[in-house]
């Protein structure tokens, strides 16, 4: 066994060390052991993705996508299977914590998963980092604690959350271990939670006949770190999503968009000089009503918790945001 394949064995066996965060007392009370909710996000991702991190090709091809990432290459990233267990073991586990905080901090976010209930669309998701991260900020709510001891036998047509997950990528054999894992780390039954997912372009017009009922149906759209992509492959592509969002979604929706705030999802319009955010689009959109907007927003790892005990770095993230509800 090589020396990075026994660090890595080392630290997915070693306890993780306690920490926590003012936002999760409910759920550091239901969980009732030691060990935060960063830590048993971050166990389960390292039992999910320990044959990745053991492949002694790891770095290298991870070298390759950062390459891509810096050239907006994207497709050859996403449509390429031998990086996509790489990219979701390297990329997902900061991004599900920082998931799992925003849902957790945001009133409206927070309400709808612990208390309303509802369906999630999540496009571009297929890597696992929203399955992972808006699930466990369902851990220790009271709906979660009322289902705990229900049997999964007979699922209802009709659960509390369904969290569709939508990808260019065919991510199903990761999106398959993922659910596995939260559902035995944190006891979700059917009842409380319902997984879904699918493969397509959304910016084919081939697919646009299903997005679009899975629009009209949804209580949240997310769009995390992709806007930015689709735009680096078609302009007007996108400007048609942002269409079809706008006419299908129905009264009282929410769409939230997350991403990077620096200056790499500046996009160009018009190939004008002056460079933009996508939300400078979005936010003239007289169909969205701006429920919260921040355009530097920073998740840093816990200080209490010097590393998260993790194979990889993770990485504090800068990211803006915006929740918008459809008028």
């Amino acid at each position: 066994m090589s020396k990075k394949n026994k660090s890595v064995k080392s630290k997915l066996s070693t306890p993780l060390k306690s920490t926590l965060h003012p936002a999760h007392d409910e759920i550091s009370l239901f969980l009732n052991w030691e060990s935060s909710i960063e830590d048993s996000i971050l166990l389960l991702l390292g039992r999910s993705f320990s044959s990745v991190y053991a492949n002694p090709e790891f770095n290298s091809q991870l070298r390759e996508i950062k390459k891509y990432f810096v050239l907006r290459d994207y497709v050859s990233i996403f449509t390429n299977p031998t990086y996509l267990a790489i990219y979701t073991a390297e990329y997902i586990p900061g991004r599900a914590l920082c998931y799992q905080n925003l849902f957790l901090s945001n009133d409206v976010l927070r309400k709808l998963i612990r208390e309303d209930g509802g369906y999630v669309l999540s496009l571009g998701s297929g890597a696992g980092s929203e399955l992972v991260g808006i699930s466990s900020a369902l851990v220790g709510s009271k709906v979660h604690i009322s289902h705990t001891n229900e049997s999964d036998a007979s699922p209802p047509s009709t659960p509390h959350l369904t969290i569709h997950s939508q990808d260019l990528a065919d991510y199903s054999t990761v999106l398959t271990q993922l659910e596995s894992e939260v559902r035995s780390t944190f006891k979700f039954p059917h009842t409380l939670l319902q997984c879904e997912s699918s493969i397509g372009d959304i910016l084919s017009p081939e697919t646009s006949g299903q997005l679009i009922s899975l629009i009209q149906k949804s209580d949240l759209i997310t769009c995390m770190f992709l806007l930015n992509e689709l735009f680096a492959s078609s302009k007007s592509a996108v400007v048609k999503l942002i269409t079809t969002l706008v006419r299908t979604m129905k009264k009282d929706s929410l769409l939230l968009v997350v991403d990077s705030a620096g200056s790499f999802s500046n996009i160009n319009v018009g190939g004008q000089e002056r460079e933009y955010k996508i939300y400078m689009i979005l936010d003239q959109l007289k169909d969205f009503e701006i429920i919260e907007k921040d355009d530097s927003r920073w998740y840093r790892f816990p200080e209490t918790n010097e590393a998260l005990n993790y194979p990889t770095k993770l990485n504090n993230m800068r990211y803006f945001i915006r929740l918008y509800r459809k008028i």
